[in-house]
């Protein structure tokens, strides 16, 4: 178990660093993060990766630097509607889902 693992075990326990997650009426949890550089397009891409596949009966899990057993990261996702990303928003407003998903057809792995 790497440490990455170790500390995704940690998060699924809901109390991260002494610090315990609210949740709406809902069952969400508000998460921000700032990014600078390209590094948006990477990061939008894996949340609307799993926003996309949240549907019923996909549950999966998604591996981040596979060829680097120090840093390589596993995530499960359940998707039989457990697990779920209401929505997206980029400085203060929603992500548009179609037309990034249509940015994404066009621009591929870039």
């Amino acid at each position: 178990m790497n440490r990455f693992d170790r500390i995704a075990s940690r998060v699924a326990g809901q109390v991260i660093a002494g610090m315990k997650f609210e949740r709406d009426d809902k069952g969400f949890a508000e998460v921000s993060c700032r990014v600078k550089g390209d590094g948006l397009w990477s990061v939008l891409k894996v949340l609307r990766h799993f926003q996309y596949n949240s549907g019923i009966g996909h549950s999966y899990s998604s591996t981040l630097d596979t060829d680097s057993s120090d840093y390589r990261m596993s995530v499960g996702w359940d998707g039989d509607g457990a697990d779920q990303i209401d929505d997206i928003t980029v400085n203060g407003e929603p992500l548009d889902v179609k037309q990034f998903d249509k940015d994404q057809m066009k621009w591929g792995d870039s």
